[in-house]
């Protein structure tokens, strides 16, 4: 079994002959998908380790119905009060980790701050696709079928409102967001905008 380190994961070497991973290949997952395989390399890790935040790129390559190439979960452990990034790559790509899953050096965690309170899995019901599809109903088609418009996904726990919820970002880069939606991802509605 591979330790908690995932760069130590095992990797299967090409068939002889063959050339490796066609770099114009990209895999794409749906959130919980990504977010279960995450957090259970996490616990590998920390037993007592909790999910943060999850949240995606916005890049070209995601597909239109709530799937990315790269995502990252961040994970608290509070008994060895560390905080840590997992994060998953299905794109062969300058500015993303090689395919596969990759881990951060931990860093110390503070149990006071507000940005890094965890929550309880068994809350995250609503996958990344169907949060979209909620999220571009609410939205109009003027802002999600704008030519070059891209999404971003995040899930995070509200410590005020107490609930979990998806932020859907559009925009054609991290940079340029020009709208974003929340859903809750237990129950699959539109939350309201903040203000």
């Amino acid at each position: 079994m591979a330790a908690a380190g995932t760069n130590d994961v095992p990797q299967t070497a090409p068939a002889a002959g063959a050339t490796g991973r066609d770099p114009r290949m990209v895999e794409l997952a749906p959130g919980h998908i990504v977010f279960d395989k995450l957090l259970a390399i996490a616990h590998l890790w920390a037993l007592d380790a909790k999910p943060v935040t999850l949240q995606s790129q916005m890049r070209k390559e995601n597909s239109p119905d709530g799937k990315s190439c790269v995502w990252a979960l961040l994970v608290v452990s509070e008994s060895k009060k560390q905080i840590r990034v997992f994060d998953w790559s299905g794109i062969m790509a300058a500015d993303a980790h090689t395919p596969g899953v990759h881990d951060s050096p931990p860093n110390a965690f503070d149990s006071k701050n507000p940005n890094t309170q965890p929550f309880d899995p068994a809350l995250f019901k609503v996958d990344s696709s169907d949060a979209l599809k909620t999220a571009n109903t609410k939205a109009g088609k003027d802002v999600w079928s704008t030519n070059g418009v891209k999404q971003s996904f995040r899930l995070k726990w509200d410590k005020d409102k107490k609930h979990l919820a998806w932020t859907v970002s559009y925009g054609v880069n991290e940079k340029e967001i020009t709208h974003t939606e929340s859903v809750d991802a237990s129950k699959n509605v539109s939350l309201p905008a903040e203000k």
